[in-house]
């Protein structure tokens, strides 16, 4: 998922990731979009750059150990977990 997430444009990008932070209680601070933000990271567009940094400036005020970690209960595959 997140090797095609490279290639697709800005707009898409911005887009899955505000719905997963609209569905999921906990992801805009999440494991999953820490490293979802990484990867994006990596991108030499100036949106992307612009978006990654106040994506990461959101999660940081989380601390590491304190993140939602979705694959720890399996809740991305249970919707009665969530």
């Amino acid at each position: 998922m997140f090797e095609e997430m490279q290639t697709a444009d800005d707009y898409t990008v911005k887009s899955w990731d505000e719905l997963l932070a609209a569905q999921l209680p906990g992801y805009k601070t999440s494991v999953q979009r820490a490293e979802f933000v990484e990867r994006l990271a990596k991108s030499d567009d100036e949106y992307t750059k612009k978006y990654v940094k106040e994506a990461k400036a959101e999660i940081d005020k989380v601390p590491v150990k304190k993140r939602k970690d979705f694959r720890a209960k399996g809740e991305l595959l249970d919707p009665k977990k969530r």
